[in-house]
């Protein structure tokens, strides 16, 4: 139980509202710029909501702005584990919807794993946030089926 709450208290550093603070590191290269980027991690009565933001510029100049993802952490008392939902709504308006845990090694600092659905042991997305200089440090490594890593991405943020 004080493993839950010190992740909850990890985690609870970062509410808040963030903006892109620079450029995205990303490889390989899909050919897209991030133009801009925004989180806003907020406590809520059963634990923190996350929302995202972002506005990309594809390789032919064509600029969109996806809907906004969504991502819940909800801590389970009774596991002592916490819950991880991301809720991501394409332009057609499909909904895709993704589970996972959290894990906190050092203060300040969090990492989500989620999964493939037909493969619970093999890690699908792995992001670890640490408040680095005051500012949020994200490095997130795709995965694919067997384990291999096929995308890092890594985004800095700065505090509004």
């Amino acid at each position: 139980r004080f493993d839950l709450i010190r992740i909850m208290n990890n985690m609870k550093v970062f509410v808040g509202k963030w903006v892109l603070d620079g450029s995205v590191s990303e490889e390989p290269d899909n050919g897209r710029v991030l133009n801009s980027a925004e989180f806003v991690l907020r406590e809520t009565p059963t634990g923190l909501e996350q929302t995202s933001r972002f506005i990309y510029t594809n390789s032919k100049g064509v600029t969109s702005a996806p809907p906004t993802d969504y991502e819940y952490f909800i801590p389970d008392y009774g596991t002592g584990k916490i819950f991880y939902l991301g809720v991501e709504k394409n332009h057609s308006g499909l909904t895709f919807t993704e589970t996972g845990t959290i894990a906190s090694e050092k203060t300040n600092s969090f990492t989500v794993t989620t999964t493939y659905p037909d493969k619970p042991n093999a890690k699908r997305v792995e992001y670890t946030v640490t408040l680095e200089n005051g500012k949020w440090h994200q490095i997130a490594k795709r995965s694919d089926e067997n384990g291999k890593v096929i995308g890092t991405e890594i985004i800095n943020l700065k505090r509004l």
